[in-house]
């Protein structure tokens, strides 16, 4: 999802700066005006900006500011503006997103990540603040990401937004991203094509292992698990063999964050619900308790994890410590 954000709004920024919406038009579907002869003008197309914004971020302005005075500094447009004024420190007087966003330019407002606001009842604030920036500046276009599991409830947004659901990448598309990965990342030719090589082969041998072993999905199917994989391999040359060892390295990162593109939220991330082998051996723990029920069992209630935790915890911590840890883990 955020890799998909990211891909529109480079899209769109490159299209600004040459001058030249056509690619634009041709990778994202645009709209275009016709001519007296219903012919498209690409030329004429004049594109959005594009805006992205890590909800996290505003979930974290919402904990700081959301009950105070003065109920402006609270708002989403608000926290838009301080947002980039903080990152980019370009001497904007501190209006100028608020103005752009709701006087200016249209603006393609691309929000990531409600599903990494941590509890239910601030996802629902953030998802109404998203509604009303929508219904303040009717004038831009706003797309917002989520997890399925996170996206339920109070937090779904209303009718007028447009539910879409991102497939699985292809073995063909896999194969593409990792290539013009290690184009970015290796500038010796001879070193990138063996590289490229030996990881694409070790992602082979990974899903023909799998499916050997009555796996009905493959393992790598989405950007964000082929950077891990690409994370991994860079720093060690090579995929663990031992398929234990591989997901051990890919659940670090994860918790690590070390995916996110904005550094201060990954930060966040990464220390968020506890130490990092704690939080490591919880997931271990949640790992056998899950394949306990039976093969093929990815889904567990909240109730059923936290019973199953607090259970494996008590001996140790006590019940109240390992309620804590708990609450912080999920």
């Amino acid at each position: 999802k955020s890799t998909v954000l990211q891909y529109i709004a480079w899209t769109l920024a490159h299209g600004l700066l040459v001058g030249d919406p056509e690619l634009a038009v041709e990778r994202l579907g645009l709209t275009l005006p016709s001519d007296r002869e219903g012919q498209a003008r690409p030329s004429e197309l004049k594109l959005p900006l594009p805006v992205l914004i890590p909800l996290y971020a505003y979930a974290e302005h919402l904990r700081r500011h959301g009950d105070g005075n003065d109920a402006h500094k609270a708002t989403l447009v608000a926290f838009i503006s301080e947002y980039f004024i903080r990152r980019q420190a370009l001497g904007l007087p501190d209006d100028f997103f608020e103005q752009l966003l709701v006087q200016g330019q249209s603006c393609l407002l691309l929000l990531d990540g409600l599903d990494e606001v941590p509890d239910e009842p601030t996802r629902v604030r953030v998802s109404r603040a998203v509604e009303d920036l929508v219904h303040a500046a009717p004038r831009n276009q706003v797309v917002v990401t989520s997890r399925p599991a996170a996206y339920s409830g109070q937090a779904v947004l209303g009718a007028r937004f447009r539910h879409l659901h991102l497939q699985p990448m292809t073995p063909q598309q896999v194969t593409r991203l990792v290539t013009r990965l290690y184009q970015a990342a290796i500038a010796d030719e001879g070193e990138r094509s063996r590289e490229t090589a030996a990881l694409l082969k070790a992602i082979e041998n990974l899903e023909r292992l799998r499916a050997r072993l009555g796996a009905d999905e493959r393992f790598i199917t989405t950007p964000l698990l082929v950077r891990m994989i690409v994370i991994v391999h860079f720093s060690r040359r090579q995929l663990p063999e031992q398929r234990a060892e591989l997901y051990r390295e890919v659940v670090d990162v994860l918790l690590t964050a070390s995916y996110h593109p904005d550094v201060n939220v990954a930060q966040a991330l990464a220390e968020m619900g506890g130490a990092l082998s704690q939080r490591r051996n919880l997931l271990g723990e949640l790992a056998f308790q899950m394949h306990s029920q039976g093969q093929g069992t990815r889904f567990i209630e909240e109730a059923a994890l936290r019973n199953a935790l607090v259970d494996s915890l008590a001996p140790e911590a006590g019940e109240l410590r390992a309620a804590e840890m708990v609450d912080a883990f999920v």
